[in-house]
């Protein structure tokens, strides 16, 4: 009996152990869902705030799709008027005649692509001192980007700084001045560089106001000289002719006044492109405008051949990878559709290299460098190549 009542009594212990841990586990699982009735408001409320947000989100993103393409309705008309008005017909007493390429002639080559970032102007610089130093050519290069990146490649800071405190030795000036004698005000703005054989006309940020008034006075006073061919009057002249063996003009990416001027002088386009997908589709639209441009007014604009398409800025490695490859491939195709004729890539592809920028950042050129120097002869001579097959047709 004393046995049976012990265990009783732990029997009741235990009992009682159970419940007050079935008290325990009861409280916590109130306390649980509390806190899980909790979360659940809390999570509705963030599910209606993101609700919300999504739904102005959604609304601004409609706003703002309806402003970028009023932006680009925008950028089309002005486009269409800026391509009727370059396209206006010659008229025979405001257009110089645009002098045949001979031998001892200067060719000039617009260096343009529409896209930025392609590294035209290092290309431009590059090209130009490898005639000049290597060629022993006589070498103009022309810098009609307001940017100026072309004249602080190739000129001091110090040097950049006077030709803006009103020496008046910028491009600038030629389209302000259109009366008699363009050709003489023109050459008198050409500045020396610390390259032998290179010489520069510069520009400044002040060259697209200029660009602007010169077109305004021209729309306005038809009767003075064709604003699109200021640079033919200077750079067709003999004293440009028998002063310099080439011509280099480094294109603004964009049409102005400025760049029309160079396709209205120039003997040969030259276009650089990256090797990426975006700047490899500019190319044929700008081929398709060249062309439309071309058949808007042969006195204008039917006396340049294109040069072809120089790859620039490839990764630095041998060979290109597959998807350069793959870009540099399917552009001949595209820019002879574009073109209506085949359009030469040029088998030298300029890599992008360190030193290359480095050199551009200390206003040097790495055209002058050992381990650059026979890229850039290879692409001269392919680029003589080019020019003796068209002289020859």
């Amino acid at each position: 009996l004393q046995e049976q009542t012990t265990q009783l009594h732990q029997l009741s212990a235990r009992l009682d152990a159970a419940e007050q841990a079935r008290t325990q586990l009861q409280s916590a699982h109130d306390e649980l869902k509390a806190q899980n009735r909790t979360l659940l408001g809390k999570n509705q409320r963030l599910a209606k705030n993101a609700e919300a947000k999504l739904k102005a989100s959604i609304t601004q993103g409609t706003a703002l799709k309806k402003q970028v393409q009023q932006l680009l309705d925008d950028v089309k008309l002005i486009e269409k008027v800026q391509g009727e008005l370059w396209d206006a017909p010659a008229e025979p007493t405001q257009t110089p005649p645009f002098r045949p390429l001979r031998k001892k002639g200067a060719p000039i080559i617009a260096v343009t692509n529409l896209k930025g970032g392609v590294g035209k102007t290092t290309l431009t610089a590059n090209i130009a001192v490898t005639y000049a130093h290597q060629k022993n050519l006589r070498v103009l290069v022309i810098d009609l980007d307001f940017q100026a990146s072309l004249t602080h490649l190739c000129l001091s800071t110090e040097r950049v700084s006077a030709l803006g405190l009103g020496n008046g030795k910028l491009i600038d000036g030629a389209f302000l001045d259109l009366s008699a004698g363009i050709a003489r005000h023109v050459f008198d703005r050409i500045v020396e560089t610390q390259t032998p054989n290179l010489r520069l006309l510069a520009t400044s940020e002040n060259l697209a106001n200029v660009e602007e008034r010169a077109k305004a006075r021209w729309l306005m006073h038809r009767d003075a000289i064709d604003v699109r061919c200021v640079l033919r009057s200077a750079l067709h002249d003999p004293q440009f002719q028998e002063s310099f063996d080439l011509i280099l003009i480094d294109c603004p990416p964009r049409w102005t006044t400025s760049s029309i001027n160079a396709i209205a002088c120039c003997d040969y386009v030259l276009i650089p492109t990256q090797l990426d997908r975006v700047s490899a589709e500019a190319v044929p639209r700008l081929l398709a405008w060249l062309k439309t441009l071309r058949g808007s007014s042969a006195e204008l604009y039917g006396n340049f051949q294109v040069l072809g398409v120089i790859g620039n800025l490839a990764f630095n490695r041998e060979g290109l990878i597959a998807q350069e490859r793959t870009i540099w491939e399917a552009s001949p195709d595209k820019c002879a559709r574009a073109w209506i004729a085949p359009v030469h890539h040029f088998g030298t592809i300029i890599k992008d290299k360190s030193e290359v920028r480095r050199a551009a950042n200390h206003r040097e050129f790495a055209a002058l460098l050992p381990t650059l120097q026979p890229t850039f002869l290879t692409l001269i001579d392919e680029i003589e190549a080019r020019r003796s097959s068209h002289e020859g047709r």
